[in-house]
Order: C-alpha cells, then sequence, then structure tokens
C-alpha cells in the first residue's frame, strides 16, 4: 500500500485535529467486528508498543505503519525537529492526516490487507481521529508499562518536552495520568508489557486468535 500524503501547514490536550473543513468519513460502527481489517496499537511513548507492533507484523506477515515515521517522511523532518519548529499543534495535525488518509487508502482499496498501526503516544489526545480509529474496522490495543520502566526507557531517548519547565519525571508522571484513561477508553484490549517480549506477543496471539481477529 502506498500512502501519498501533501504536506500540510503549545500542545493542548484533547483537542479536535484538525480544522472541520476536513471531510471525516468513518467506517460504519456496525462493520467494526464483522471484519477486523487493522490492529493499532496505543500506550506511552516508551511502553513497548512499537517493539511489540512489529514482532506480531513480523509474526503475521502484515504490513506495518509507523504514524510517527509517516510523519517524518511526509515532513521530510524528525518528530524532535518538528514539534521544536513548529510546535505540537502542528504535530497532531500532522498525525491526523497521515492515519487518516493511510485509513482513507486502505478501507478504498479492493484488497483490504491486513495491516498493523503502530500509533503515537500522544494520539488519544487527537478526539477527531481517535473517534475515527473507534468506529473503524480496527481493533485497538493498549501496551501497558510500568512508570519506572517507561521513564527508564525515555531518559535514553530524549524529545522536546511536552510540558515546559518540567523534569522528565514530573512531566512523564503528570501525561501518563493523564492519557491513562484515555487509553483505558479507547482499547478493544489492555495488553500488560511486564514480562519477557516473547510471552506478551504469545499472550496477545492467544488472545487475536481466541477472538477470531486472526483466522490461520
Amino acid at each position: 500500500m502506498n500512502v501519498t500524503i501533501p504536506p500540510s501547514r503549545n500542545h493542548p490536550p484533547a483537542t479536535k485535529y484538525p480544522p472541520t473543513s476536513l471531510k471525516i468519513t468513518p467506517q460504519p460502527q456496525s462493520a467494526k467486528n464483522k471484519h477486523t481489517q487493522i490492529i493499532a496499537f496505543i500506550g506511552y511513548r516508551g511502553s513497548g508498543k512499537s517493539t511489540i507492533a512489529r514482532a506480531l507484523a513480523q509474526k503475521l506477515k502484515y504490513p506495518i505503519y509507523s504514524s510517527d515515521q509517516l510523519i517524518e517522511k511526509t515532513t521530510k523532518s524528525t518528530i524532535a525537529s518538528l514539534i521544536t519548529k513548529k510546535g505540537w499543534a502542528s504535530f497532531r495535525t500532522h498525525e491526523f492526516t497521515v492515519i487518516k488518509t493511510l485509513l482513507d487508502n486502505h478501507f478504498l482499496s479492493k484488497k483490504h490487507p491486513k495491516i498493523i498501526l503502530d500509533c503515537g503516544g500522544g494520539v488519544v489526545e487527537n478526539t477527531s481521529l481517535m473517534d475515527i480509529l473507534s468506529h473503524s474496522q480496527v481493533f485497538i490495543v493498549y501496551v501497558k508499562c510500568s512508570f519506572p520502566k517507561i521513564l527508564h526507557r525515555l531518559e535514553r531517548t530524549p524529545r522536546p518536552s511536552l510540558i515546559p519547565d518540567l523534569t522528565l519525571y514530573e512531566e512523564t508522571k503528570r501525561k501518563l495520568n493523564e492519557r491513562t484513561p484515555l487509553y483505558e477508553k479507547y482499547a478493544h484490549y489492555t495488553l500488560h508489557n511486564y514480562r519477557h517480549p516473547n510471552l506478551v506477543l504469545a499472550t496477545l496471539l492467544k488472545h487475536l486468535t481466541h477472538r477470531k481477529f486472526i483466522i490461520s
């Protein structure tokens, strides 16, 4: 699947992005559980969701798309550079555009291949986007991890602060507390990432098979 997204041209929580002039065409709610086509991963940055998403894609041989990588490809900029130059609101608008375009291209495709979508950690604050994901043929997996483990990972991969004047510890604690109820609200399944990745993947595969979201 080729995703062609034209470039578009601070960060309030739970905001509607982008402007309402952009047409939104979610799939009917009745179709959501009929034929799930997309498994989307949500969770805080550093929770291990990208690792699990890649492992699942490799195991099932499904194409995988990362919203952050699509944004970087579209803007020809790193996420950190985009946020520093344009701000979080611009990032959220790009996030909406790349994911909605991916979904539109997918559902307009005659083949409807099953895919994996690795969403950014703050996607749940983008309510317009989550409305679309929640009303599409998408199974949403929330990868949950402990605060200490998340913090340890974030210390190794710095990114511009979400909240100026707060330490990484303070910011992560606050944002995790704000986002956790949203992750839980939108998730169809919560995957606890506290064990070896192979065991976590096995747990997810068992659940997906039981729910008939994957059929060999």
